[in-house]
């Protein structure tokens, strides 16, 4: 397998680890908390299984076991799921270390990419704070290409 394919489907693992969404309702109950997870289930159109209800439900997505928690913050409640037994799910034609070992790879390009957007954007302050809006643009361009990507290879 190339490098290039080992790094998608590493990517794509590691977006399946743990996701989060905002749901529309305070989830305030195990029944509302419920309704949530579905309905971020069906507009993503993901084969979600409640297994246990509460404020910390736990569900399956694909046969893959996740639990559920929410976190209040500034931005109002939000709703975080992690997968159960992550180290289980490494994809099936690599193995585990060629797959720890594209993962760290994937994690720090990320860091490294955002670190030299910030580095940019405080030289850009420093030098012409029109500037500023080249390493915006270039931050906005990467999360657009994360979110495609993350759409297409759902």
């Amino acid at each position: 397998m190339g490098i290039k394919e080992a790094y998608k489907k590493a990517a794509l693992a590691e977006t399946k680890r743990s996701f989060g969404f905002h749901p529309d309702t305070m989830c305030g109950t195990p029944e509302e908390f419920t309704m949530e997870l579905c309905k971020y289930a069906d507009e993503n159109g993901l084969n979600l299984v409640v297994t246990k209800e509460g404020m910390t439900p736990e569900f399956t997505i694909d046969g893959i076991e996740y639990a559920a928690y929410r976190r209040s913050g500034r931005y109002g409640i939000s709703i975080h799921c992690e997968m159960k037994h992550p180290e289980d799910y490494i994809p099936s034609d690599m193995p585990e270390d060629r797959y720890n070992r594209v993962r760290r790879t994937y994690r720090i390009v990320n860091v490294c990419f955002l670190l030299v957007i910030i580095a940019g954007g405080v030289y850009a302050w420093e030098e012409n704070a029109e500037a500023l809006i080249i390493p915006l643009l270039a931050f906005a361009v990467y999360i657009g290409i994360l979110i495609r990507w993350h759409q297409k290879n759902k």
